[in-house]
């Protein structure tokens, strides 16, 4: 019989309302994410992120056990539309691509690149105790926020991209670190939490602007595409 609790007891509603709106927020991202991805006929998360999301969400929602049942359900739902974004990689990637060893090679490596991302995690959730994933998942936002403005500049379009995805993004990760500064037991230094925070946050307002700009450039209202 399940024994977790749902969530803290006593409730602190501080760090609910950080859970729900990281949960609420970066959904909300994906529900972008893959609406743009159908209706610019692409994928609209960098490949290496998408590996590491995947693999991140399904370690710690069914390998390594959340401390509480309310988190295990929010990760499974990230994984569960996380398999849309895939989706639209799997079908969309090949033609991203000029180069034809990337046209050819992307689709195999996204699998590859997942069961990667995972070979590296466990070892070190082993070797440094990170069982609930706050390390690697601070270290995940912080990568994903550099590719997004990678992909943007690549592309050097908007394709598959837009403001409020950049926006949703932020909210959630400035939600994450609510999140591991009010969670009733140490998870992680709060010197880490707050320097990825920093990081992440800088690198998620700068694809903001970057967004904006290019929206601007194509003739295209940034406040009107979702």
């Amino acid at each position: 019989m399940e024994t977790r609790p749902w969530f803290p007891s006593p409730l602190s509603v501080p760090f609910m309302f950080s859970v729900a709106g990281c949960f609420i927020f970066w959904l909300a991202a994906y529900v972008l994410i893959v609406r743009r991805g159908l209706v610019d006929k692409t994928f609209g998360m960098p490949i290496a992120a998408l590996c590491g999301n995947i693999a991140w969400e399904v370690l710690f929602s069914h390998v390594y056990t959340p401390d509480y049942r309310l988190v295990e359900l929010g990760n499974t739902a990230w994984v569960l539309f996380d398999l849309g974004i895939l989706w639209c990689a799997w079908k969309y990637a090949p033609d991203d691509f000029q180069n034809p060893i990337a046209k050819r090679w992307v689709r195999p490596m996204i699998p590859i690149g997942i069961a990667a991302a995972m070979w590296v995690a466990v070892p070190f959730v082993e070797t440094y105790k990170d069982t609930q994933g706050y390390f690697l998942g601070w270290a995940d936002a912080f990568f994903m926020s550099i590719l997004f403005i990678a992909m943007l500049l690549r592309r050097d379009s908007v394709r598959g991209q837009s403001i409020w995805i950049g926006i949703t993004m932020f909210l959630g990760n400035l939600s994450a670190f609510f999140w591991v500064k009010y969670y009733p037991t140490t998870v992680l230094d709060p010197r880490i939490n707050f320097h990825f925070m920093t990081g992440t946050g800088f690198f998620n307002l700068l694809y903001i602007v970057l967004v904006w700009q290019k929206c601007r450039a194509q003739g295209i209202n940034p406040w009107t595409r979702a």
